[in-house]
């Protein structure tokens, strides 16, 4: 949960330090785009309302009764999305072209246009078409020059126009916006207009060939009836009369041997075995039985063939009248197809006409305004967050101490009227109540503090890179503990690239070098600057000293000799990332403490110093945050300046 503050706290922060980013954004934004729309001239939409209701079509859909669709019919699921397409269509915009002769309009014609200067809208209209049509150059050469302006135009009138369609609903809009109100106008009636007079001519045509296709149906089905009807004359001649009457006397025959047949075989039973002459009536009566059964076999089958070949005269007989009632129905409806095709109709209807505006529809200058500002407070986002991303060192004590967990025993005005370390020295001497001063003097209370008094204290002072000013802080901080009434002495650990000598121009006989490879008493190497009264114990300007052949038993029993002399011994040893000097340095110094540049010294190079050192065994005390730019520095920790500079000043 606090950490979640802290991350929004932090957000308000960094925009509150981008203000001025994001004010310079909007107010770009917004002066460059109310400059181009005041500009513009005003443009006036017009509206026709075109309602689409394919109930409404006149046509009988003959589909079902033909083998393939009829071009030019529609169904009554028509697509309103379709039609809203149609619209829109180069045919009916053309159409309405001519009709309104708009190559003779300079907002379609680019030749009559006289206003000059650029139009972005414009532009931005036909940037697409630009980059679509990039290769077409060759295709128009083969168009005359008039053909080449109406296309010009219809394009034009394309990017003028807007079709608005409903979801669920049969009512299509057709919107046109122009600079001229009373064109918009004409336009929207004239597409609408146009788009039915398209639908007319387009189901005229359709009714054309529908006929056309009929008339060659109905000759077919004409001989088609034709054959139907003679077939079954045929087959009913070469069967001969078949009817109910000849079926129903060969049915009561059939009855009659049946019964004829059953009465002799009960007098076949009745007679039994006996005598000769009934053995002979009973042989009779069995020949009569044998002629009976023969008889109603032959009635059977006469009875069959007769009602099969009913049957199949029947579909003869069904098929001539089918063809027949087809043959009709076509008649019929061609018929009532030339009529309506005659007249011509349309499935849609304008239910309002688009009326002069009074208003100009745009541009919206508010919106266009609160838009712009939008943009710019995006792209003013854009460039913090990018600023931020790319942002590499410390811009605050508190983010310094955030990241490292180490504290920020001081911070450090940049001073800019000060160039070189011994003109920071004089800025101190002569203004001991300036800003600097007083910070000076805060770190060596700092470094007293937390140092044991019991002993001289050894402080060991260094940075990540060189040039972070770390030469001229020692030389402050041993100035501002000597007029503290502290004797102070400073060191100069650096046995590589030193240049203290040479910015306090010292000419000794001995040095703090000398002292590591001979037995030499200390006084002999120790500089007192007579100019600013400090105790310096200095290396050889030319950096001819190895510091791999110094021997540490050396370097501590020279710091113990110090310790004994002074209260405070502050070391300016080498830079910590180039070479290793300064951690060997610092294992024999009560406190370490780590120079950072405001926005300048790199993360990565802080942690890579804290890491050499603890590779090293020497924890850092902290760190002297130097070349502070403290208005800078308050806005980005939200706390106020004003009033600590106006002491300063009044000091």
């Amino acid at each position: 949960m606090d950490s979640n503050a802290i991350d929004l706290l932090e957000l308000l922060r960094v925009l509150w330090r981008g203000r001025w980013i994001i004010v310079c954004g909007v107010a770009l934004t917004v002066v460059v785009t109310a400059a181009y729309v005041f500009t513009q001239t005003p443009y006036y939409t017009a509206r026709a309302l075109v309602v689409v209701d394919p109930e409404r079509s006149e046509f009988i859909d003959m589909r079902g009764a033909f083998d393939t669709p009829v071009a030019g019919l529609e169904s009554d699921d028509i697509s309103i999305a379709d039609e809203a397409r149609i619209l829109r269509s180069r045919r009916v915009l053309e159409r309405t072209a001519t009709l309104l002769n708009l190559t003779e309009h300079q907002e379609f014609n680019p030749t009559l246009d006289d206003r000059g200067g650029f139009n972005l809208l414009e532009w931005i209209r036909k940037l697409p078409r630009a980059i679509g049509q990039g290769g077409s150059e060759g295709l128009d050469g083969d168009l005359d020059a008039e053909a080449l302006l109406l296309r010009s135009v219809v394009d034009r009138l394309y990017n003028r126009i807007d079709i608005e369609q409903s979801l669920n609903s049969r009512v299509i809009g057709v919107e046109t916006t122009l600079e001229d109100p009373q064109t918009a106008a004409a336009i929207s009636n004239a597409i609408a207009e146009s788009y039915i007079d398209f639908q007319r001519q387009d189901r005229l045509e359709g009714s054309r060939r529908t006929v056309e296709w009929m008339t060659k149906r109905i000759s077919d089905l004409e001989q088609q009836v034709r054959r139907s009807a003679e077939a079954a004359d045929t087959y009913r001649l070469s069967i001969g009369v078949v009817d109910d009457d000849r079926i129903g006397a060969l049915r009561d025959r059939l009855q009659r041997l049946k019964r004829t047949l059953e009465e002799t075989r009960n007098l076949t039973s009745a007679s039994g075995k006996g005598s000769e002459s009934v053995a002979q009536v009973s042989d009779d009566i069995l020949e009569q039985q044998a002629a009976l059964e023969i008889s109603i076999e032959r009635t059977q089958e006469e009875l069959f063939s007769l009602a099969q070949s009913q049957q199949e005269l029947e579909q003869y007989v069904r098929q001539a009248t089918a063809d027949r009632l087809i043959y009709e129905r076509f008649l019929d409806e061609l018929k009532e197809i030339d009529a309506l095709g005659a007249v011509g109709y349309s499935s849609a209807r304008i239910i309002e006409t688009a009326q002069t505006p009074l208003n100009p529809s745009g541009p919206d200058k508010k919106l266009a305004i609160a838009i712009a500002a939008l943009i710019g407070s995006v792209l003013g986002l854009i460039v913090i967050l990018i600023r931020e991303i790319l942002r590499r060192g410390y811009d605050s004590r508190d983010e310094l101490e955030n990241e490292t967990g180490l504290p920020v025993l001081a911070s450090l005005p940049e001073m800019r009227d000060a160039t070189s370390p011994v003109s920071l020295l004089k800025k101190i001497r002569d203004e001991p109540h300036s800003e600097f001063a007083e910070t000076i003097r805060g770190l060596r209370a700092a470094i007293l503090y937390q140092l044991p008094s019991e002993k001289g204290r050894v402080l060991a002072l260094t940075s990540t890179q060189p040039n972070e000013g770390k030469t001229a802080l020692s030389l402050a901080l041993a100035m501002v503990a000597t007029t503290g009434h502290k004797k102070a002495i400073l060191v100069d650990g650096d046995l590589r690239k030193s240049d203290l000598a040479s910015v306090l121009d010292i000419d000794a006989k001995d040095y703090f070098d000398d002292l590591l490879f001979e037995d030499l008493p200390i006084e002999r190497a120790i500089y007192t600057d007579k100019q600013f009264g400090i105790d310096v114990l200095p290396v050889r300007p030319n950096g001819q000293s190895d510091p791999n052949a110094v021997d540490e038993d050396a370097f501590s029993n020279i710091l113990k000799q110090l310790r004994k002399k002074y209260e405070l011994v502050i070391v300016d040893t080498p830079p910590v990332t180039p070479v290793f000097d300064a951690g060997v340095i610092a294992r024999h110094c009560d406190m370490t403490l780590l120079i950072v540049t405001f926005a300048k010294t790199k993360r990565a190079a802080v942690t890579d110093a804290l890491r050499r050192l603890r590779d090293l065994g020497v924890v850092s005390a902290g760190f002297v945050y130097n070349r502070v730019d403290f208005r800078k520095e308050a806005s980005r920790r939200g706390v106020a300046y004003n009033s600590y500079q106006e002491y300063w000043r009044g000091a």
